[in-house]
């Protein structure tokens, strides 16, 4: 695999993950991206 090839692979939401999702009155969810070693919450965003 070389630097512009990602190991990443979507994953499929299915119905069951899907409706475990809780929306906000504006039909909105918090979306949080953090550090992977220390946690650190990175940034918040509605999606």
């Amino acid at each position: 695999m070389d630097s512009t090839q990602s190991e990443w692979k979507p994953v499929h939401l299915v119905d069951e993950v899907r409706n475990q999702i809780t929306y906000n009155a504006d039909g909105l969810v918090p979306a949080i991206a953090q550090e992977v070693e220390t946690g650190e919450v990175l940034m918040m965003a509605w999606m």
